[in-house]
Order: C-alpha cells, then structure tokens, then sequence
C-alpha cells in the first residue's frame, strides 16, 4: 500500500514555461483521506488545504465513504501526530479510522513530513523497512551480508543482492519502498523542514550511526 498525492498538493507554484526553478518548496503534509478497499486494504491519499476546505461541506455531512484525518509532523518525543485522534476524524458518523504504526502508510507520512521522533519501537522498525534499512544489531549472517557488500555502510539492502532476494519474507522486502539508498534524499527533507535539527533525535541517529535507537516509552 502506497500514501498517494493529489496534483494539487504537488502543485504548490505554477510555473510559467522555460521558467528555471532554483528553488523546492516542500508544501506541509496536514490532511490525508483514508479509505478500505473490498480486499481489506488501506489506502491513503494526501490532500492540499484548498481541497479540504473545498471538500469540507461532503465530509461534515457524511457524504462520502472516506474519512478525514489531519497529520502533523513529530518534533519532540511522544507528541501525537493527530492521525488517529478520532476527534480530529471526519465524518464522524462513521467508525474510527486508525492507521497503525506499523503500518507503510504511517512510514511514509513520517518521511514526507519531515518528523524527527518514532513513538515506538514497532513504528521504527516500520520506518526502516519503508526505506529497505537493515538497522544494526545484526545477526551473524546479516554481518556476513554487509562483509561482502549486499548491505551498505548505512544498513541500506541493496536491491539487486542475492542476500535481498534469497530473504524476501525474512525481511518483509515487500514493505521496502527503496530500490536506491534513500539517505541523502532523507536528510534533503528534513533539511527543508527543519533549519535546525537535534543531532540526538531518533530520525537523525538511526540514519547516522545505522544502529535502531533504544526507545523506552
């Protein structure tokens, strides 16, 4: 399951043509939909706040089979990011809408918005998987994995590796989003969400030091 976007809320500027754009703005993840499919899948799309306030008449009317949820990123320890507060849920005739921690969906909104924090050790985990990390401590064949190059000095499973391929389920290498190592591109977004980040927080440690940081909340 993939978190999708709409074109507008990639669209942030219109640019005109042969316009060269020197600057990204990356435009805040606060609204999402959610909706189950007939398979029992969860999917999840990413919506502009023009859109919301557009859509809003449908959603406080239970108009629609889709449930509003608003997100925020997470910069300190323990904050709630919102998703699943069913307070902030829309329409609220219809049954709490809760997207799990340790689910693709919450990776994938945690890395779009920049959040600096997981709340648990399941969500981490969750998070390293989306980004196809094999975070250490490692066993004694993962080890032999990384000696002979099939993962990389950040924990990244390189995608073409016989290792990859030969532990598909042991790993869970359907969750993994990346076929490229995604690091640089992590520490692009939070750079542009964050003019200051805390060297200490969970994001940034798991990155740096490919180690799963101790959380004991």
């Amino acid at each position: 399951m993939e978190v999708l976007a709409t074109g507008d809320f990639n669209s942030v500027i219109k640019l005109p043509n042969n316009y060269f754009k020197t600057d990204l703005h990356l435009r805040p993840v606060e609204y999402l939909v959610s909706r189950v499919d007939k398979q029992g899948n969860l999917q999840v799309l990413v919506l502009s706040p023009f859109e919301v306030n557009e859509l809003m008449p449908l959603f406080r009317k239970g108009k629609t089979p889709l449930k509003l949820h608003m997100f925020t990123m997470r910069i300190f320890e323990r904050q709630d990011v919102l998703i699943n507060n069913d307070r902030l849920q829309l329409p609220l005739c219809r049954p709490v809408s809760v997207i799990s921690e340790e689910s693709r969906a919450m990776a994938a909104m945690l890395l779009a918005s920049g959040s600096l924090y997981f709340n648990s050790q399941s969500e981490q985990e969750a998070f390293a998987r989306y980004l196809g990390l094999i975070p250490q401590p490692w066993t004694d064949q993962q080890t032999l994995a990384f000696e002979s190059g099939m993962i990389t000095n950040t924990g990244f499973l390189r995608a073409d590796s016989a290792f990859r391929k030969a532990n598909w389920e042991d790993f869970m290498v359907e969750t993994f989003s990346f076929t490229e190592d995604p690091i640089k591109l992590v520490k692009k977004i939070l750079r542009g969400r964050h003019p200051v980040v805390n060297e200490v927080a969970h994001v940034i440690r798991l990155l740096d030091d490919a180690f799963l940081v101790p959380i004991d909340y």
